[in-house]
Order: structure tokens, then sequence, then C-alpha cells
């Protein structure tokens, strides 16, 4: 079990450690940041440093409470997390941490509350949430993690003492990436915008080939050698979210180098020959609406109207075409 945050998290890591060696630690914190690079992580590493017997630098590992963190049964760590990916943070779940709440610590120490992600209170739970900040007891720390903290209830915010946390530099996301026996982190990085634990996921999902059937399916349907309904086919079976954002990526890609004629900075730098052949083909404006049909469409997923995806990604590789053969 890791006790120790990730080397790019170990400037926010002694400072709080400094406040709660002054007594200064403020009872609710609030971890924000881009997906990918490590909030909970770092909150669960802070909880078993809080809670632990005997921490130094971190938390101990051998002591009785370190033990029972191990185990996943200390009685006074809790977590609040959706009942299932996408959907909320309700009410009841709140109400049943205010009830333990309302009790002491069964091991004689802090009492840890980690809620993630925080921005999927539905506005119900937020409201619920907001007596325990403004009392929370004795010893009582609430650990917030945020993807988008702007989403979150502005009095549940200002009631938070807020730590952004940021992306490694890029030479330290790769030393990480090779240590965790990473190929091609290079690339695996530029594809995550810098997240190293995306760019990992990517690697132990084999992302990389998944994103094969991507740029495969682009260039089948412009030589001719696919059908739209049959690239669309296999397309839906992949996440639509992560289709759309390579998609996304590489439409940023073309509208990138028809600005800087450069393919120094480019995201798909394995798409090169693509990129470049579709930029010379596409006007700059015609490859910025395409992107913004993107962004609709992930708009669309995101808020869960669940568009039919196999006509979704026909229409996208329909205007992929009609751009590709100039007939729009």
């Amino acid at each position: 079990m890791e006790l120790m945050p990730y080397q790019w998290q170990l400037q926010t890591w002694k400072r709080l450690r400094s406040l709660n060696s002054q007594e200064r630690l403020p009872h609710a914190l609030l971890f924000s940041g881009g997906s990918g690079i490590g909030k909970q992580h770092f909150a669960e590493c802070f909880a078993r440093y809080m809670l632990c017997s005997s921490p130094s630098e971190h938390a101990c590992g051998n002591c009785k409470n370190c033990l029972l963190l191990q185990q996943g049964s200390h009685p006074d760590l809790m977590t609040v997390v959706p009942d299932e990916p996408g959907k909320p943070i309700k009410i009841d779940q709140i109400r049943q941490l205010s009830q333990k709440l309302s009790g002491t610590a069964q091991q004689g120490g802090y009492r840890v509350v980690i809620l993630n992600p925080a921005e999927e209170m539905n506005i119900n739970a937020a409201n619920a949430l907001l007596k325990s900040l403004e009392e929370p007891g004795d010893r009582t720390l609430f650990l917030l993690v945020s993807h988008n903290p702007g989403r979150l209830m502005a009095t549940v915010r200002s009631r938070c003492q807020s730590y952004p946390l940021a992306l490694p530099e890029e030479q330290q996301a790769m030393e990480w990436l090779h240590q965790q026996q990473v190929d091609n982190p290079e690339l695996l990085l530029r594809l995550s915008a810098g997240a190293p634990l995306r760019a990992l996921n990517l690697h132990q999902h084999k992302g990389l080939d998944r994103r094969q059937l991507l740029l495969k399916g682009l260039s089948a349907t412009a030589s001719g050698r696919s059908s739209v309904v049959d690239v669309a086919v296999v397309w839906q079976k992949e996440s639509p979210i992560q289709m759309l954002d390579w998609l996304q990526s590489l439409i940023n890609d073309m509208i990138r180098y028809r600005s800087a004629e450069s393919v120094d900075n480019l995201t798909n730098s394995d798409a090169e020959s693509l990129i470049l052949k579709a930029s010379a083909r596409i006007p700059g404006e015609k490859l910025f609406a395409f992107a913004d049909r993107i962004q609709e469409y992930r708009q669309q997923v995101t808020a869960k109207t669940n568009p039919n995806r196999q006509l979704m990604f026909e229409d996208l590789l329909i205007y992929w075409l009609e751009l590709i053969f100039q007939r729009r």
C-alpha cells in the first residue's frame, strides 16, 4: 500500500504537514485538478497520514490504525462516492454520513471523510453537507476531491480550503511512466494531455491499439476501402467519450498544423501523414466547424442524453468525407 503522494505532489504535501504540525489545518480541504493527476491518491495518502498513530513524513504503515486501513476496515475513515459511475451523490448518502459523524471517533483520533467526485453531489446532497461543514465536530477532517470545482455549489466551496493539484512537468511524468514499465510513454502522455495516470490507464487498457480503430477508420472511409456504416459499427463498440476525444485531438492537430506548418507540437505524432494530407485538403474554417460538431456530441454524451452511438459516428464520418472531398 502506497503511503506517500506522487513526486509532483510533494510541495502541497509538505505544506499540509506543516499546517497540521502547527495545529492550523483547516477542517475541510478541496483537492482539485484535471483527471489523471492523482487527486484521489493524494487524498487517500493524507487520510492515512492523519489517522496514523505514529506518522513521520507519511503514515508508518505498521500501527493498528494503519493495519486497519490496509484491511479497509478503519471505522473512522468514511468514503462517499456515487453508487454507480456517472451517477450523482445523493442526499441519503450524506445523511448516512452525518449520522456516523454524530458520534465520536472509535479509535480516539481523527475522523476523515473522503468525498469524490464532490461536484457530483446533487443540490439536496450539497445542501445537506453544508451543516456538517459548518459544524464538523472535534477532530473531523473533510477531503473533497473534484475534477471540476466550478460545478460545486459556491457555499460548499467557500467552506473548504482549496488546494489545486497541478500536472507534473513532462520529464517528471516520463520518469514515473518508465518506472511503471509503460511502452511508448511520450505518445501516451501527449494523448493524455500530460496526465500520467491517464497515460498509465491507456497503457493498461491497450489504448493505443484501440485508438488505431479510429485512425484506420478515417483512412479507410477516405480511400473508399470501408463504408461509413461499417466503420461506425466498429467505433460504437468503444467508449464514446474516448473516441470523440481522440477524434477531437486529431482535428486540433490539423488546425495546429495549418496555423504553424510545423509537426513539432503535434499530439498525434504517429498520425503525421494523415494530419498533413487532411490539413492540405480541408480549409481552416471547416476544421473549426468539425471541431465544434465533435464538441456538441461530446456535450450530449456527458449530459447523459444518450445519443445513438451508431448514428452519431455515421454523422461524423459523413461530415469527414464531405470535408475531404470538399462537398461543403
